[in-house]
């Protein structure tokens, strides 16, 4: 207590097992996931190209 003002920890941490799981599947999977359909695209497009160009 400072000033006479109580903070309740309780209200300020409220993130769950299930939040922490879904924001780390998101900060790591998502980027990976984003890569991995950005280099499928881009060899699609390599063998649509390389198809039309034949």
């Amino acid at each position: 207590m400072q000033d006479g003002v109580e903070v309740n920890l309780s209200r300020l941490i409220t993130q769950t097992y299930k939040l922490a799981e879904e924001c780390v599947k998101t900060n790591y999977y998502g980027p990976i996931t984003s890569c991995l359909v950005a280099c499928n695209l881009n060899y699609l497009a390599f063998f649509i190209c390389y198809l039309v160009c034949r």
